[in-house]
């Protein structure tokens, strides 16, 4: 087995000693709208639109970040994966 490093491949062995790790990315802070939101929809607000704005993670591995927003609604959750990517 060889492994490649920076363009260069190790000599062959019968052994080999892998460690994997990852660091978590750092928590996001919600900006908007506040904690504790409620919101009734009917006919007359359908059309309107709610920003949700929160700040960016920062993963120190510099691994793609994807966030999973939702949100409570009578009937169950409601939740809409979106990926981003800094």
């Amino acid at each position: 087995m060889t492994a490649q490093y920076d363009g260069h491949e190790s000599i062959a062995t019968n052994e080999v000693e892998v460690t994997l790790s990852n660091v978590a990315p750092d928590a996001v802070m919600l900006i908007s709208p506040g904690d504790g939101l409620e919101v009734s929809v009917d006919s007359t607000n359908l059309d309107e639109e709610v920003a949700f704005i929160w700040t960016a993670a920062v993963d120190n591995d510099n691994d793609p970040v994807e966030y999973f927003p939702s949100c409570l609604c009578r009937n169950g959750y409601w939740r809409y994966p979106m990926e981003h990517t800094s």
